[in-house]
């Protein structure tokens, strides 16, 4: 025969069931999943970004002096090129030696002083388109003396004048005319101790001490005056007289009267008694 149990007491029975619950499997999954990770701590970024851009700049300007630096060392030691010129010059002077000149700097000098090698005047007469002194270099010919003083004229006529001559300081070169062919170079004047000069190649030239004949009125320092009281001369004879005497330098011979315009072969003949130079 069998023995029925006693019923549950109420109170027993909500245990019962509160324990059951407690050992559900969500319960038992809850209680031993492992506990999540915490995360880790952020470190601050701000300093180190800082410190970093602060090591890129001074390390960019230490490059920078360096760059510099060199550059300056560099062209320091270059070697700077310096004209032979000047480099024979500075070798002249350490020695005590003159210096050397080139032609360029020969060039210079001369063209700096023009008076010293215009060293030889010459009086250029007669024919010419501007006649008087001229200013000509050492070794300088009769031609270029002529070119000096404007060239011959239309009516000039040198004749056998060498023109390739050289000419000497002092000298003076006469340029013939049509009505008189030919010319001359005369040498200078050698002063006398009276203080008038003489030609040195033959002839009297104007101003050179020789006086006309008594009663002769002198081509080369008579007036318009004068000059009127000579046969056939006027007024306006008297001053192509003068002008043309001005003009060349005076009057050489009497004879030269007939290159004044106006004074024909018969007006000359009529002159040349009374006339003198």
């Amino acid at each position: 025969m069998s023995r029925r149990l006693p019923e549950p007491s109420a109170e027993a029975t909500r245990r019962r069931l509160a324990g059951l619950l407690d050992a559900s499997p969500d319960a038992a999954w809850e209680d031993t999943a492992p506990p999540e990770p915490e995360p880790a701590p952020v470190e601050p970024r701000g300093p180190a970004i800082a410190w970093r851009r602060e090591s890129v700049l001074v390390i960019s300007a230490i490059l920078l002096v360096g760059v510099l630096l060199a550059g300056f060392t560099l062209l320091r030691s270059r070697p700077i090129a310096v004209p032979a010129d000047a480099a024979a010059a500075t070798a002249s002077a350490g020695l005590g030696l003159p210096a050397a000149r080139t032609p360029e700097a020969g060039a210079s000098a001369a063209s700096a002083r023009p008076s010293a090698t215009l060293s030889i005047a010459a009086h250029v007469i007669g024919e010419v388109h501007r006649p008087g002194l001229v200013a000509l270099p050492p070794g300088a010919r009769v031609d270029d003396a002529i070119t000096a003083a404007g060239g011959l004229t239309s009516r000039a006529n040198p004749g056998d004048l060498n023109l390739a001559q050289p000419l000497q300081d002092g000298q003076q070169v006469v340029v013939g005319s049509t009505g008189k062919p030919g010319g001359e170079i005369r040498g200078p004047a050698p002063v006398s101790a009276a203080g008038t000069s003489n030609t040195g190649t033959g002839g009297s030239g104007p101003g050179d001490g020789a006086t006309p004949a008594a009663g002769k009125i002198n081509l080369n320092t008579a007036s318009a005056q004068q000059l009127e009281e000579l046969p056939g001369v006027g007024p306006a004879t008297a001053k192509k007289i003068i002008a043309w005497r001005e003009q060349n330098g005076g009057f050489r011979t009497v004879e030269q009267l007939q290159d004044v315009q106006g004074i024909g072969p018969k007006t000359y003949a009529d002159i040349a008694p009374r006339a003198g130079v």
